[in-house]
């Protein structure tokens, strides 16, 4: 079927047709598809994160001229942004309720799983947890955790690289760690 309309598109170009009275028309495409989970590709939350970080710059390459593409090697800064990106994502899929409840400055519904953590939208548009910890002097990321649903694979992903990196530390340890 293919092979037929190339045929076809050789044979009208080769006649000299008139192309003056086409008409225009733009056409609207829908994917009935939901999209994919991108994270059930990885088993490694450290490579996950930098095929990300290579795509958001390739992205950002293919969209900057010439002269202001980067070619260098990934930045912490690039991977923390990336990372943001990830939770931002997952977190737009678990919690999509509960994040528009919050951007409308309205309360988590009471039904929510999330109700108990008091939680709240940062600067990042990530969402994190509240509560009395405002007044100790731990820092933000301590006092402010993300919230990641339990059941993903990017949160498996997050407690599996942590592990490992606590080289395979008591499940207290990572909890605590995390």
């Amino acid at each position: 079927m293919a092979l037929t309309g190339a045929i076809q598109l050789a044979y009208n170009r080769d006649q000299n047709t008139q192309t003056d009275n086409l008409e225009i028309r733009n056409v609207l495409t829908v994917c009935l598809q939901p999209p994919e989970d991108i994270t059930q590709r990885f088993s490694k939350f450290n490579r996950f994160i930098r095929v990300i970080a290579y795509c958001m710059s390739f992205i950002c390459n293919c969209r900057n001229p010439m002269a202001n593409r980067q070619s260098t090697i990934l930045s912490t800064q690039d991977l923390d942004q990336d990372l943001t990106c990830c939770v931002n994502m997952v977190q737009q899929n678990s919690y999509a309720q509960e994040m528009k409840n919050l951007m409308d400055q309205q309360e988590v519904e009471a039904s929510s799983s999330l109700k108990t953590l008091l939680p709240f939208i940062d600067k990042e548009v990530l969402l994190r947890v509240g509560g009395s910890l405002q007044q100790s002097m731990l820092p933000y990321q301590k006092m402010h955790q993300m919230i990641l649903p339990s059941n993903h694979q990017f949160t498996q992903l997050v407690v599996s690289a942590e592990h490992i990196r606590l080289q395979h530390a008591e499940p207290q340890l990572l909890i605590a760690s995390l």
